[in-house]
């Protein structure tokens, strides 16, 4: 035996080797080639047990075959102790070899040889010996075998389970959950993909990451909601086209059909790209965004479009407003109170109406909409059910007579702040045999009030505070857009 220093620093402690040539020895012990001790110091060494003749026992007289005796119980003490030490699960210290006796020793090693299936020969083999993975703490070594766990045994019933079946299971599963079922295997990582677990999502109040919103859109999500999102990212959506182009002129589009993106934090340029991936759209709401020129061409793409909010929009152009007209074909809602049109836009957009519009809401126009605007906008639009004019200061009574004249489905009038149109224009109401709800908030006194609710008992009179025109979320359904669900279910 030979000492030597570990080598990681003055604090690691001394490791002690065994050369070869003496491992061979142990496999093959011969008396005649062992010799006794050639120096004290060799019983000393730490690694031997100490001098303990307790266990020895004399059977000759002889000195030297004392000697050898004694030799040979010492390193036949050191072999049992190294085998159980290189092969013994558990850890075993510099103390616990120490004090391990010899009957100890051969139990331990009785007992790996029946767990483990280790002879005494393969124990302090020498290459057993030598390239066994150990561990060097700072205080004391510890040597230990790596341990293998244990294959499963029994039957994996879930993977008998139909793909169906484990589909409807997801669908009860937070996305956060079902991204991280997704790494258990290659079915889970197929299955967890399926388009019909990311069908809706709401990602509202959040910073929108451009990866995230790309994983969402090749995911197949149809129902999203970004309401009042951060996304400054300047490649928002950048990888997403490039994956997604299969020629110059032709990309593989999302299936989004019902998208809010009200008071989304994100630039004019960003949003005509997200708009350039949705050709499928049947309800967008732009509320509060800036717009241009090129968001309002990608939203005339949307030939199934339906509904669409852009109240309170800015950077709106008559050619936008105009190529909306034209192809949305099938628009029976639109909000486009307080957008600050210019005299241009009315020009390009009234006169072209969709002729499905039965909701329409012109609020906010105070120096840009008058009578012929709207008789313009009325005549294309025969089918109104709702009509929003509040705040038009330049409508008068004859914008009133041909909303009575032109829309006889009419239900449900906002006339809140027009002052020009008179109190008794009100009356003419009683007409219409559908009609069931009048807003004249700030236009009438209250004595006129109460004469028109005696007057019409069958309208009901200042309802509605707000105008719900194309808005996604009204009264208290704050996660739920046009009436559709937005969140995972609670389990």
């Amino acid at each position: 035996m030979m000492r030597r220093g570990g080598g990681h620093g003055k604090d690691s402690p001394d490791l002690f080797y065994f050369p070869s040539i003496v491992t061979r020895e142990f496999v093959y012990p011969r008396p005649y080639r062992f010799s006794p001790p050639p120096c004290e110091n060799f019983f000393h060494s730490s690694i031997f047990p100490a001098r303990d003749m307790t266990d020895i026992t004399i059977t000759t007289e002889s000195e030297y075959e004392f000697e050898l005796q004694k030799w040979f119980e010492i390193v036949r003490k050191a072999k049992l102790n190294l085998i159980v030490m290189f092969n013994n699960p558990d850890f075993v210290t510099r103390g616990h070899f120490e004090k391990t006796s010899i009957e100890e020793a051969e139990d331990l090693m009785f007992e790996l040889s029946v767990n483990s299936n280790v002879s005494e020969e393969d124990g302090h083999n020498s290459e057993n010996l030598y390239h066994k993975p150990h561990k060097i703490c700072r205080d004391e070594f510890v040597l230990f075998r790596k341990q293998h766990l244990p294959q499963p045994s029994g039957i994996d019933y879930f993977s008998k389970l139909s793909d169906e079946i484990i589909l409807y299971i997801f669908q009860w599963l937070p996305k956060t959950t079902i991204v991280k079922c997704s790494a258990v295997c290659k079915r889970w990582r197929d299955l967890s993909y399926d388009e019909s677990l990311w069908k809706r999502y709401d990602y509202g109040r959040k910073k929108i990451e451009p990866c995230v919103l790309e994983i969402l859109l090749r995911r197949g999500v149809t129902i999203l909601r970004l309401a009042m999102s951060e996304g400054k990212s300047q490649y928002l959506l950048k990888e997403f086209l490039n994956g997604h182009m299969v020629s110059s002129d032709f990309y593989l589009y999302s299936s989004l059909q019902y998208l809010d993106l009200s008071m989304v934090t994100i630039s004019p340029e960003n949003l005509a790209i997200l708009l350039s991936v949705c050709v499928h759209l049947k309800k967008l709401s732009v509320e509060n965004c800036e717009l241009n020129e090129d968001c309002c061409k990608k939203i005339a793409q949307n030939h199934e479009l339906t509904v669409l909010n852009m109240a309170m929009c800015t950077g709106i152009t008559p050619e936008g407003l105009n190529a909306i007209c034209v192809n949305c074909e099938k628009l029976t809602e639109w909000n486009l109170s307080w957008t600050n049109l210019t005299t241009e836009c009315i020009e390009a957009c009234l006169p072209f109406m969709p002729t499905t519009i039965e909701r329409l809401n012109l609020s906010g126009h105070r120096e840009t909409l008058d009578d012929y605007g709207l008789i313009e906008a009325l005549q294309r639009c025969p089918n109104m059910i709702e009509l929003d004019i509040s705040d038009c200061p330049l409508l008068s009574e004859h914008s009133f007579e041909m909303i009575v004249k032109m829309c006889p489905n009419l239900e449900h009038l906002h006339s809140s702040r027009s002052y020009h149109i008179p109190a008794e224009c009100n009356r003419l109401l009683k007409e219409m045999k559908n009609f069931k709800y009048l807003e004249v908030f700030r236009t009438l006194t209250d004595k006129s009030l109460a004469s028109l609710r005696e007057y019409m008992p069958n309208v009901q009179i200042n309802q509605h505070v707000f105008s719900t025109i194309a808005r996604p979320t009204t009264g208290v359904r704050r996660t739920s857009i046009w009436g559709l669900r937005t969140r995972d279910p609670s389990v």
